[in-house]
Formats: structure tokens, sequence, C-alpha cells
């Protein structure tokens, strides 16, 4: 699922028809696979938040602002 159109297609959507100016991303502090991934797809790390994941524990915070999505960039 993850191909290069899909990827510009998803981060399409908010950024340009939605015209959000920021996207957030919160996972479990312990699923590396995921904030690896999140990471592969340019969000940026803000920080732990302290017993805030809905099934118990830390949570990780991600975030991608516009002008940082790299997958719009290589859709111009």
């Amino acid at each position: 699922w993850a191909t290069m159109h899909n990827l510009r297609e998803l981060f399409h959507y908010p950024f340009s028809q939605l015209g959000v100016k920021r996207v957030q991303a919160t996972c479990h502090r312990k699923a590396k696979r995921v904030r690896t991934t999140l990471i592969k797809l340019g969000f940026s790390f803000e920080g732990i938040v302290r017993e805030a994941h809905p099934l118990g524990g830390d949570a990780a915070h991600y975030s991608m602002l516009r002008n940082e999505c790299f997958w719009l960039k290589e859709k111009q």
C-alpha cells in the first residue's frame, strides 16, 4: 500500500485539499516500528506525553508541517 503515489496522495489530502498547516500522529511509546515509520515518512518527534496513551502508558507525539512535507514537494 505504501507506494510513492499513495503516500503523495495521502499527504496531499490534508495539506492541499483541507488546507491544514499541521498533521499530528500519536502512538504508544514502546511502538518502535511505528515510531521509525513516522520518522521515515517525515514526521518530527515532539516528545513523550506521560500516561496519555488510550491503552495505558506513555504516548510518543509526532507532527509534520506543510512546508516540511517532502511528499508534496516531489509531486510538484
